[in-house]
């Protein structure tokens, strides 16, 4: 408590400058007079500081309008009301004494008003208000030693956030000295609310007595006014069949004649022990709190915030937490939980209070460079991205975001990479085709299998935010890139997202770039992958028969509109035509949806599904007998086999039937030359040298020796761009040791690689993932509950360990904390099953074949241009 006299000079200084003031030199503007506000010496005045337009409350006194004892009793007011400052206390902000007139400027504040006592939620607000008033008087009281002395509810006053504070300081005094104010003034304070010893003028006694004789009585009859309707004289104060049982003793003792309550004594009453009293004071205390309580605090609390006063959410809980949040990895383990509950508040804003709040502190986050912090802020990303301006993520979010595609740590990676899904619809084109693209590329050769394919995943679903000059040509080549990973699930990825994204690609990127590199999965050594394969073509086939009706009918149209054999002009002659055409015109995206050309959105259920099914069988099933299980798995995928021939179409069987001699050594071979979509490139240059399906020695696609004695084709006729294959022996061996590997994990191991060959589950009917409906062989449950049941203890014992350096020496090995995130992530399969799911091989060769990068380049230059 600092003297007042610190401030005389200051104040005579400002006495001098005279009127003028209050005009140009006063920072405010001085708005209308509140009639509610009932008070002898003041009047209470809006306000909105001329700098930022800020609202605050003016207490403005002309002095022609007071008697001197009043005009002391304003002074006071402003002096004590500087001078104190407590969180209940009226805040003080500016003021001002002027040779006429007096301007006391405070935090935006309106007069008390009788409060509501309907419901238990009402009751809970007036147990917050009367205990913030309660502490406001124990601390003038025990901690400061001074009097209020003029405790009623002109003194209280109502915040934005509905909290009461404490006014009214126009008779406070230091307890032991009544001063000529007080004597003076002190029918300021109503009459009903006087003590007995005030009403007798007492004043020598009041010395003697303890500090709280006057306030205490004050509180009783404030108490007793909340809780009834029509307080107007002290006879009323027996009749209290109202007041609150907890409180009742309370309010008895303070009323006592002879040796009131200290109010600090109230504070621990039963009757504030409530959610919302107890959690305003955990908040206030919030730097107090070990990490535990914390954490406990915020897991309970996040649950019931909604049921708080909307008022205090919004002006008081809400700028704590963000507050909180911008310690960082200083709120320790509380930072995921306090998070959580900011952006469960975030939903109650209207975007322009998302923008001025929220906004500003999600940024000063992502600026902070604690890899907790950011783990944290990109799990939660799905739930507040949409409200963030698009110039804030591009500006702000996106350069801070994509140092995580490089980072260390493969979780980091994994989730930046999903977060691009939810950051991308607020991008520039511009950005998408350059900076977002680069990084993609990157993801693509990754060291970890799982984020390569998320990655296509990934590319699928933001393909529509990439320039529209561009996209065929990025989704080409992401796409044809995954065709050849070594990894299963990223095959199978690349498939689903060519047949998701049918629509964008026109019908001779169909038949001369897409279809040529994607056939020769269809005998690919994982079930999944075949099914998947066969199923996209069907869809391609599909789009192509569209494309060619259409183009027979332009042709048909445009030999009735010509006058004579002459004009015709040659439409679709280059191939493109009505084709290209169509295929950016809105009936194409109808027609895609028609044709089971998978709606984007659909993608994650791909993600989540075709991927996990496998591991998850895998996982269930691993207690009971592996050989059992992997015998009913071949006969169920074998029974499904057949049925999904009969009903695909003629091209498909036909298809099937050519390839019939070839499958076995596909099967049996390890992994399969990364470069097997190579030849199907190639194979126009093949015919050339003149040898057909029959004589294709799959060998060839296998092992890199050079396979013209056993009658293939030279090596050099399937490289792209016509150059030689570089690395073939480096290849072959890497080959060889991730097939070694792969003969070493045994048939007990689920998560070994044998689970790539399908264990049953692989043959996922597309049109049902679009549906997100899943089911297994067994029992049919959905792939939601099949996630959920995932046991992941099973999963830590049982995991091999990978022989390519995969996961656990990248820095974090906890698997478990990767599978609490995954069941239903938006974005693509779960790490959990990706990691499982292979191992050595899967590491061994990253989308090789192919001749290197600059031959694909090339190769797709030619493509384009032709």
């Amino acid at each position: 408590y600092h003297h007042h006299h610190h401030h005389h000079h200051h104040r005579h200084r400002r006495l001098l400058m005279g009127n003028a003031a209050a005009g140009s030199g006063f920072p405010y503007h001085i708005e209308e007079v509140d009639p509610t506000y009932d008070n002898r010496v003041f009047q209470l005045r809006e306000g909105k500081r001329k700098e930022d337009g800020e609202k605050v409350s003016i207490f403005t006194v002309e002095k022609k309008d007071c008697s001197p004892a009043l005009l002391a009793a304003a002074q006071n007011f402003h002096r004590r009301l500087k001078t104190i400052r407590h969180p209940h206390i009226l805040r003080y902000i500016d003021g001002v004494e002027l040779e006429t007139s007096i301007h006391v400027v405070t935090e935006h504040v309106r007069p008390f008003e009788h409060p509501r006592r309907r419901s238990p939620e009402d009751i809970e607000a007036v147990a917050l208000g009367l205990f913030q008033v309660t502490s406001a008087i124990a601390f003038l009281n025990t901690d400061h030693k001074m009097v209020h002395a003029n405790i009623c509810p002109s003194s209280l006053f109502i915040t934005d956030a509905g909290e009461w504070k404490l006014g009214g300081f126009h008779l406070l005094h230091p307890h032991g000295r009544i001063t000529e104010i007080v004597r003076d003034s002190y029918t300021i304070l109503p009459e009903r609310y006087r003590s007995p010893e005030v009403k007798e003028k007492r004043w020598g006694t009041l010395q003697t007595m303890p500090v709280w004789t006057m306030d205490a009585w004050s509180l009783g009859c404030l108490i007793y006014d909340i809780f009834h309707d029509n307080f107007n004289s002290t006879e009323q104060l027996t009749q209290c069949s109202n007041i609150p049982k907890p409180l009742l003793p309370v309010y008895k003792r303070l009323l006592s004649s002879t040796s009131r309550l200290n109010p600090k004594k109230v504070l621990p009453n039963k009757f504030f022990k409530n959610f919302l009293v107890k959690s305003i004071c955990f908040l206030d205390n919030l730097a107090l709190k070990t990490d535990q309580e914390k954490a406990t605090f915020f897991q309970h609390f996040s649950g019931k915030v909604t049921t708080l006063p909307p008022a205090l959410v919004r002006h008081r809980i809400l700028p704590q937490l963000l507050q909180a949040l911008s310690y960082g990895a200083g709120m320790g383990s509380a930072f995921a939980a306090i998070l959580t509950v900011v952006i469960k508040l975030g939903e109650t804003l209207s975007d322009q209070e998302y923008e001025k709040l929220v906004v500003p502190a999600v940024v000063k986050l992502f600026a902070c460079n604690e890899r907790q912090v950011r783990v944290h802020l990109l799990r939660h990303l799905h739930e507040y991205a949409s409200h963030i301006p698009p110039g804030v993520v591009e500006k702000n979010i996106l350069p801070h975001v994509a140092t995580g595609f490089t980072d260390a740590n493969a979780v980091l990676r994994e989730l930046t990479l999903k977060s691009l899904i939810h950051l991308a619809p607020k991008l520039s084109n511009a950005v998408m085709d350059t900076t977002v693209l680069k990084h993609l590329t990157k993801m693509q050769a990754d060291s970890e299998p799982g984020i390569r394919t998320n990655t296509i995943y990934c590319i699928a679903k933001v393909c529509s935010t990439f320039g529209e000059a561009n996209r065929r040509k990025i989704l080409f080549r992401g796409f044809l890139k995954g065709l050849r990973d070594p990894f299963g699930p990223a095959r199978l990825a690349s498939l689903a997202s060519l047949q998701a994204c049918v629509s964008h690609f026109t019908a001779d990127d169909i038949a001369k770039r897409i279809l040529p590199s994607a056939t020769p999965l269809a005998v690919d050594a994982s079930e999944p992958v075949r099914n998947a394969c066969i199923k996209m073509l069907g869809v391609m086939c599909k789009s192509l028969q569209k494309a060619s009706a259409e183009r027979a009918k332009a042709l048909a149209e445009s030999k009735e509109n010509s006058a004579g054999p002459g004009k015709i002009k040659s439409i679709g002659g280059n191939g493109y035509g009505a084709a290209s055409s169509s295929s950016s015109s809105s009936s194409a995206g109808g027609a895609a949806n028609r044709y089971g050309g998978a709606v984007l959105s659909t993608m994650s259920s791909w993600a989540s599904a075709g991927i996990t099914a496998v591991a998850t069988y895998a996982a269930k099933t691993s207690s009971s007998d592996t050989s059992s299980t992997t015998t009913t798995a071949t006969k169920n995928s074998t029974a499904r086999n057949a049925t999904n021939a009969a009903a695909s179409s003629s091209v498909h069987s036909t298809a099937v039937a050519s390839n019939r001699g070839a499958t076995k050594k596909v099967t049996n071979s390890g992994r399969g030359d990364a470069g097997r979509s190579a030849a199907a490139v190639g194979a126009s240059k093949a015919e050339k040298s003149g040898w057909d399906d029959g004589d294709l020695d799959l060998d060839l696609f296998d092992d890199g020796n050079d396979d013209e004695k056993d009658g293939g084709i030279p090596i050099e006729a399937l490289s792209l761009g016509g150059k030689k294959k570089k690395n073939t022996a480096k290849k072959s061996k890497r080959r060889n040791q991730g097939r070694q590997t792969k003969k070493q994990i045994t048939n007990d191991n689920p998560w070994g690689m044998n689970a790539d060959s399908g264990g049953g589950n692989g043959a996922m009917d597309l049109s049902k993932m679009i549906n997100n409906d899943i089911t297994g062989d067994r029992g049919g449950d959905s792939l939601d509950d099949m996630l959920s049941s995932l046991n992941t203890s099973q999963l830590n014992e049982k995991k091999a360990q990978p022989t390519g350096g995969g996961w656990g020496e990248s820095g974090t090995g906890n698997l478990d904390d990767l599978l609490g995130n995954n069941s239903n992530d938006a974005g693509g399969i779960g790490e959990s099953v990706l990691l499982g799911n292979e191992t050595g091989a899967a590491q061994g060769e990253t989308g090789g074949g192919g001749g290197g990068d600059e031959d694909w380049n090339s190769f797709m230059q030619e493509a384009l241009d032709s």
